[in-house]
């Protein structure tokens, strides 16, 4: 039997409140596998008539470890969960007309069975799509009912599916987040989306030998996310990106920098979550001259990162072009401890005289160590030593000045908080 809902077990008249509430009936959680299917699907097909005309966020899950072979010789053993899902499937294809925001964690064939049953195309805002087991070879269009009926959602997330298997209005999407993908998909999207503007790459999956891509400018593309650095070179080196403001890479490969160099976007957010070298540093922050925002997480840099930074940034050389110039804030997380002083040189524009300096003062710096200390408990001597006490008082002073000055260890412990005790900030002082 099919549980009452908890609302039933309030009161009567809340019941008949909540039950002629449209708005309350617009976000709905369907099981696409159930045992007791034959008393679910009147349920689901009542809770979804409460609604109204309102339009509908629908999130269609399964279970992934329904479907796993017991043994690579007992594929009779798999369940054909197309059969079983095709009841609640059919609910909710009755009513893709008001479809706002989907959300499909399904086995892949079941993918098969959606489609627009209507003459009128949904509304269809957001569409995410997580299908299982990865098959690249499957074949096959979802939505493919009525031609005249084709969803136009402006944000697609797709996970093991193939960009190519879903019949949507490609120039109304806005922002793609694709995960499991091949190198083709990835490719796809920069031909086949001409009006997104933000684009995200969480996995590929492996492709058989290099392939060569055409080159391709995407004039509209804004944002772009990197979560992944294996596999992307041959991409980036075919593409150019001349409205890219804000990015998100794992490394700066050979690939990255080129189609940086090649676009000259505007660049003004940076976020960094690799090994960086100086020549690397050196190379690719000349292509990015407008930078203000660079975050540098999980990141092992240079021992003379800020040393390089605040000579380089506040040197004026005719010779030379502006490091970072219009930085003005700087985020990193590091395991590895920094020469305080640098620190220090790097935030103190004490002594640059203003017609010679080639960047502004940063108005923000943020600085995590992780898995260290900077500060010392009061029974314990243990710690890294992060300064001296002339260094502390530089960094209090900035921070006194106007600066957003955050400097913390691994436990989140705030060295330039106000009554804590430094290792090595304070010892040397004469009592």
């Amino acid at each position: 039997m099919v549980t009452s809902m908890f609302l039933g077990s309030v009161c009567r008249r809340w019941r008949e409140i909540a039950e002629a509430t449209p708005r309350l009936w617009t976000s709905i959680s369907i099981n696409a596998h159930r045992s007791d299917m034959e008393e679910y699907v009147p349920f689901v097909a009542a809770c979804l008539s409460r609604s109204g005309a309102l339009p509908l966020t629908l999130a269609i899950y399964d279970h992934k470890d329904d479907y796993a072979p017991k043994a690579p010789d007992h594929n009779k053993d798999l369940v054909e969960p197309h059969k079983e899902a095709a009841p609640i499937i059919k609910v909710v294809n009755a009513n893709s007309s008001r479809w706002k925001s989907l959300s499909i964690f399904v086995p892949i064939s079941v993918l098969r069975q959606l489609w627009c049953d209507s003459r009128r195309a949904p509304a269809l805002e957001t569409l995410c799509i997580h299908a299982f087991p990865s098959d690249p070879n499957a074949d096959f269009l979802i939505f493919n009912k009525h031609k005249t009926c084709i969803p136009s959602p402006k944000s697609l997330l797709l996970s093991s599916i193939r960009p190519h298997m879903i019949r949507i209005r490609w120039d109304n999407v806005d922002n793609v987040d694709l995960n499991n993908v091949s190198k083709l998909d990835v490719r796809a999207m920069f031909s086949c989306a001409p009006k997104m503007t933000s684009f995200s790459i969480r996995s590929l999956h492996v492709d058989n030998g290099n392939l060569l891509f055409d080159p391709i400018m995407h004039h509209a593309l804004c944002k772009l996310n990197l979560a992944t650095s294996w596999n992307i070179d041959e991409i980036l080196n075919s593409i150019t990106v001349p409205s890219l403001q804000d990015l998100s890479v794992m490394s700066l490969s050979s690939g990255l920098m080129s189609m940086i160099s090649r676009s000259r976007p505007p660049l003004t957010h940076l976020t960094i979550r690799d090994v960086i070298t100086v020549d690397d540093a050196l190379i690719f922050f000349k292509e990015t001259p407008l930078l203000t925002n660079l975050r540098l997480i999980d990141v092992l840099l240079p021992t003379n990162f800020f040393r390089l930074l605040s000579t380089t940034s506040t040197r004026a050389a005719a010779d030379s072009e502006a490091f970072l110039p219009a930085l003005s804030s700087l985020t990193i997380s590091t395991a590895l401890e920094p020469d305080w002083t640098d620190v220090a040189d790097m935030l103190d524009t004490e002594g640059v005289e203003a017609v010679h300096a080639t960047r502004r003062p940063l108005s923000r710096f943020v600085f995590r160590l992780i898995g260290g200390k900077l500060h010392r408990d009061s029974d314990s001597d243990e710690g890294v030593n992060p300064t001296d006490s002339p260094t502390l008082q530089r960094l209090l002073a900035l921070k006194d000045s106007g600066l957003s000055l955050l400097i913390m260890d691994g436990r989140g412990c705030d060295l330039l908080a106000k009554g804590q005790k430094y290792i090595g900030l304070n010892d040397n002082e004469d009592e």
